[in-house]
């Protein structure tokens, strides 16, 4: 997706003016600008979007992710500072969704990103602790993260030097 198409910006703009408390177009502005690379645009329409719903879970973690992408960049000034707003953001997320298993794989993410490999991994793990969201149905197991949760404890794992604890994660949870 090129996130460069500027009649679809314009159009969001222009119906973003005529309806300034929507959050859905709020939000979808902020995808559009985070897929063109502004990183400050966006973060306005996800905060925007936060004050009109401030308990919503989504907008907590949209927030939280867009912070983490601009604490990433090359270039950013004040990254103690950004990396302070994720995971109060991250916070906020978790006490408005819950523990479960998405939560806390979301937040490892993110700790991950940001090369905070203890809170990554102690995220992680609680994640795994969890039990899917879905648990009932013929596609249940499209909703459990164990899979994606072990892969990426191998992989903290495996960069610190621990082989044997990667693979362990590795064998318990990954099955072809």
């Amino acid at each position: 997706m090129r996130g460069d198409d500027l009649r679809h910006n314009r159009f969001l703009m222009r119906l973003l003016m005529k309806h300034p408390d929507h959050i859905c177009i709020s939000v979808l502005n902020g995808h559009a600008c985070l897929a063109s690379g502004t990183y400050k645009y966006s973060l306005n329409e996800y905060m925007s979007a936060c004050k009109i719903e401030p308990n919503n879970p989504l907008m907590l973690l949209l927030n939280a992710v867009v912070l983490v992408q601009m604490t990433c960049q090359k270039f950013s000034s004040s990254k103690h500072s950004l990396v302070t707003q994720a995971s109060a953001f991250f916070d906020a997320y978790l006490r408005s969704r819950g523990n479960c298993q998405e939560t806390f794989y979301n937040i490892g993410r993110g700790m991950h990103q940001l090369g905070l490999l203890p809170a990554a991994i102690h995220y992680y793990e609680k994640a795994l602790e969890c039990r899917p969201s879905v648990t009932r149905g013929e596609h249940a197991q499209v909703f459990d993260l164990s899979r994606e949760i072990a892969y990426n404890l191998s992989l903290v794992y495996r960069a610190s030097g621990a082989s044997d604890v990667a693979r362990m994660y590795l064998y318990k949870y990954i099955r072809i």
